[in-house]
C-alpha cells in the first residue's frame, strides 16, 4: 500500500555539518564569479581553494560585528579580497573533488555576469542540497516513486481533479506536507550559515523573498 507523505516517520536529522562541510557547499557561486571575471577553469578552482580554506578555518565567521554572523558575507569578502591579490591564486591549490568538466557544466559563466549571480547561485545550492536530502528521506522509508510522482508539485499548481485525467489527479494533502518539509529543510540548511536566529530570517527574505 502507498503510504501518504503524511504518513512517512521524520528522520532524526544529522547531526550539524562542521563549518568546512557547510563552506565547501558554496564552491559553485565562487567558481562562477571567478569564471566571469576571466580566469581559466583551473585559476577558478585555485579561487576556490584560496577563498574556501580562508572562511573555513578563520575565526571571521564567529565575528558578527565583521559580517552580520552571515557565511554568504564572509565568503563574498575573501573572494573579493583574493580576487584583487593575483598572488594568492597562484599559490593556491585547486579544491579538491571537484572536475574542471564537473564545474563547466554548471554555467556559462559570461564574462559579465549579472549583479546578483552570486547570490542567486548561493540560493540554488540551498535548495538543492534541501532535495537532496528529502530525498534521502524518502529513499529510507523505500518511498522514491511517491516523492518522484509529486515532487514536481513544489513549483507548480496542483491539477484539479474535475478538469485532469485521473491517472494526473495528485492529492493536495501530500503536495503540502511536501512542501512543508521542504521548506523547513530550507531553513535548517540556511540555519548552518548564520550566527542568529535574526540572521536566519533576514537570509532567508534575501535568498527567497518574503514568501
Amino acid at each position: 500500500m502507498v503510504r501518504t507523505v503524511a504518513e512517512i516517520p521524520v528522520l532524526r536529522r544529522p547531526t550539524p555539518a562542521t563549518l568546512p562541510e557547510v563552506v565547501r557547499r558554496f564552491w559553485w557561486p565562487v567558481y562562477g564569479e571567478a569564471r566571469s571575471r576571466g580566469n581559466t577553469p583551473i585559476l577558478a578552482l585555485r579561487v576556490c581553494g584560496a577563498v574556501l580554506g580562508r572562511a573555513a578555518h578563520g575565526p571571521s565567521f564567529l565575528r558578527a560585528e565583521d559580517n552580520s554572523g552571515r557565511l554568504r558575507f564572509v565568503i563574498q569578502r575573501e573572494l573579493k579580497q583574493t580576487l584583487a591579490e593575483p598572488e594568492r591564486v597562484n599559490t593556491a591549490s585547486p579544491l579538491e573533488g571537484v572536475s574542471i568538466p564537473e564545474a563547466e557544466a554548471r554555467d556559462d559563466y559570461d564574462r559579465f555576469p549579472e549583479e546578483n549571480a552570486f547570490n542567486r547561485r548561493w540560493a540554488v545550492v540551498v535548495l538543492e542540497h534541501a532535495l537532496a536530502s528529502i530525498r534521502q528521506e524518502f529513499e529510507a522509508e523505500d518511498c522514491q516513486e511517491q516523492l518522484e510522482r509529486i515532487k514536481p508539485y513544489l513549483a507548480r499548481r496542483v491539477p484539479e481533479w474535475q478538469t485532469t485525467e485521473i491517472t494526473e489527479v495528485i492529492d493536495s494533502a501530500e503536495v503540502a506536507n511536501l512542501r512543508d518539509r521542504f521548506r523547513n529543510e530550507v531553513r535548517r540548511l540556511v540555519s548552518e550559515t548564520v550566527t542568529t536566529p535574526m540572521e536566519l530570517d533576514t537570509e532567508l527574505a534575501e535568498l527567497f523573498g518574503d514568501t
